[in-house]
């Protein structure tokens, strides 16, 4: 015999139990109970066995002031219990449902490329989307590592998906791939896209014997771009592309990056705001400055420059010091090495410099030319094998559809 008091909180429920009351009538009058495989509806506490399946009764009261001593008073009884225990019931399974949609939380994914765009044909696929991700709340969930990938109308501009938001119309990324997150409740996940480097026609003007620049395959978090010296000789080295598209504009540059003087690096970095005027390169750039001219603006710079072509075996034609930055460079000599983040954005009047060794720092240029960029390096001239490298990771430069 189940009794109140021998009742544990663990026995509020079985998802074998169905919650339809069911009755029975015996000589002693009408019966009612909830089927349950372990209590035959014959026996004389089928019913109350199946409702501590249901609810723990020792939180509920009912009422008891109505005596049995007359069939009306019986019948008014059975008709209080069967309300009673209906309610019990019903309300066990809404809570029921309550706890499994809060069990289940849904992280979708969503390509986030405007109407118009997708109206005027420009993007002819994209593949790799992660599909609905099931997890629980308050429960650290690994988001989906897969790199979505659109092909455009421009078989030489192909857009990779390095990042999501909660807001569509979001710059920057806040949701990484691959990375952990705790979710309250189900979240919408919008696509922050980048040019994919890879696929870009590049232009290059650099001497092995002098520089190398190498261009690695797009990640999770980027491109990467690789620079290496040489063991004797001075000069410098570029490349570079152009978006050339009518349905987008960069909107941002950025990358992480790590460089080792060695015994070859003058400078070396990003280019942007370019100008290709034939025989010769104008615009701005970046710069972590070991030696030579390029150390008139400290260990790092933002200089306006002029960079001659097929002259590798010279320095750059020129330099214009526009913003000396304090990059807190290790080492000496060969030695010297450092590591950082960089975010260049595009405003309407120029650029806004971002890192993670500066303070914001605004750049107003002559005129805007925000789709040509590249990366460079400067040489000096030296007889050893520690020739210096120059690595940017994660390199993003992020679109913005028109």
């Amino acid at each position: 015999q189940l009794t109140l008091a021998n009742i544990q909180e663990s026995y509020k429920g079985y998802r074998s139990v169905e919650f339809t009351l069911k009755s029975y009538t015996t000589s002693d009058g009408e019966k009612y109970y909830y089927q349950h495989t372990n209590q035959p509806a014959t026996h004389d506490n089928s019913d109350l066995a199946c409702y501590y399946c249901i609810v723990n009764k020792a939180n509920y009261q009912k009422t008891t002031d109505i005596a049995a001593t007359t069939s009306e008073q019986t019948q008014i009884i059975n008709i209080q219990t069967k309300a009673y225990k209906e309610t019990l019931a019903r309300e066990r399974y809404y809570q029921d449902v309550e706890i499994a949609e809060d069990l289940g939380i849904m992280i979708r994914y969503h390509e986030n490329i405007p109407e118009k765009v997708q109206a005027a044909g420009i993007i002819t696929g994209i593949t790799n989307m992660p599909e609905e991700q099931e997890a629980l709340p308050n429960v650290y969930t690994t988001i989906s590592d897969k790199i979505p990938i659109a092909t455009t109308n421009d078989p030489a501009i192909k857009l990779i998906c390095t990042g999501w938001s909660t807001d569509p119309d979001a710059e920057v990324m806040t949701y990484e791939k691959g990375k952990s997150y705790l979710f309250t409740e189900s979240v919408d996940l919008y696509g922050i896209w980048s040019i994919s480097l890879s696929g870009l026609r590049w232009y290059e003007d650099f001497r092995p014997s002098i520089s190398q620049i190498r261009r690695g395959e797009d990640t999770a978090g980027g491109s990467n771009i690789y620079m290496v010296g040489n063991g004797y000789n001075l000069g410098k080295g570029a490349i570079w592309a152009t978006i050339d598209s009518p349905y987008l504009k960069i909107t941002e540059f950025s990358f992480d990056f790590s460089v080792l003087c060695g015994h070859s690096f003058n400078a070396a970095g990003l280019m942007f705001n370019v100008r290709d005027t034939g025989n010769q390169l104008e615009g701005y750039l970046f710069s972590v400055n070991f030696r030579g001219q390029f150390t008139n603006g400290g260990s790092g710079s933002i200089y306006k420059f002029v960079y001659k072509k097929n002259d590798n075996s010279n320095y750059f034609n020129s330099l214009t010091l526009v913003q000396r930055l304090n990059v807190p460079i290790s080492g000496s000599g060969r030695n010297a090495r450092f590591s950082g983040h960089v975010a260049i954005k595009v405003t309407d009047t120029g650029y806004l410099f971002t890192s993670d060794f500066s303070p914001d720092i605004p750049i107003t240029v002559d005129s805007m030319h925000p789709n040509t960029f590249g990366f460079f390096s400067e040489h000096m001239s030296h007889a050893c094998g520690d020739i210096g490298s120059f690595t940017l990771t994660n390199v993003q430069v992020k679109v913005e559809f028109l």
